[in-house]
């Protein structure tokens, strides 16, 4: 059994995976909560001991370090670090130079060709929104980034006079401000996803299946109008996959 984890910029996911690949334990904590973390890997560190640790990491150095940190504590293993190349799984890297493709849409990228088999937009919708065609033969056309829904209304209210930062609240056509940013940024990245999934499957002639995952794609999905799947757990299970 190993333990992997998804080191985000937002959040640090973790899951240990039995032989046959099935999750368990899955947890996630936001990557300042480090005492929530070693407390979380504290107990589990008393139900098992991972043969290894592999971690795709796209936090800050400092991020990375402290979680090793909490780790070494725990189990005294070395971890892993997962990284993009040129070709793994079936899946062929688009990017020029593989390695600065984000370890974190490689690992799902490998998970998604694993699971669907078929032509995907997968949508990886966190602090950063990321957009990549996969083909049904595993070839990575590329992708798009765009801000997530947090990085946008962080954006309009440092950039303006008088827009108030927002957190949750009502999507739909507003009657207020609050609502009206809200509604706006959710619009914005719902409709950026779908648009991506639609034009590149028209391009290529063949219908891309929308494959959502991320922190923000379960809010984000209620407002797509197109067939979709919800893989919350994507980017660890690429990891599996991939190890």
């Amino acid at each position: 059994m190993n333990l992997y984890l998804d080191i985000g910029n937002s959040r640090i996911k973790w899951a240990l995976a039995a032989a046959n690949g099935e999750l368990l334990h899955v947890g996630g904590v936001e990557n300042t909560r480090f005492d929530v973390l070693q407390e979380s890997f504290t107990e589990l560190a008393m139900r098992s001991a991972p043969q290894q640790i592999i971690a795709v990491s796209v936090a800050t150095d400092a991020v990375y370090r402290q979680t090793l940190e909490i780790i070494e504590a725990c189990w005294s293993l070395p971890v892993q670090k997962f990284g993009s190349v040129a070709e793994a799984c079936g899946v062929k890297n688009a990017y020029s130079e593989p390695a600065s493709l984000g370890a974190d849409r490689w690992s799902a990228l490998i998970g998604a060709h694993r699971l669907f088999d078929k032509a995907v937009l997968i949508a990886d919708c966190g602090t950063a929104i990321s957009l990549d065609v996969l083909s049904a033969d595993g070839e990575h056309r590329g992708g798009y980034i765009v801000p997530g829904l947090q990085m946008m209304r962080g954006a309009l209210h440092g950039g303006t006079a008088a827009l108030p930062m927002v957190g949750a609240g009502r999507p739909g056509i507003a009657a207020n401000t609050h609502d009206a940013i809200v509604a706006g940024t959710v619009l914005a990245a719902a409709a950026a996803v779908e648009h991506a999934a639609v034009r590149h499957g028209e391009k290529a002639d063949t219908p891309l299946h929308l494959v959502m995952t991320g922190g923000d794609a379960d809010r984000l999905s209620q407002f797509i109008t197109i067939p979709f799947s919800y893989e919350p757990h994507l980017v660890l299970k690429g990891l599996v996959f991939a190890t």
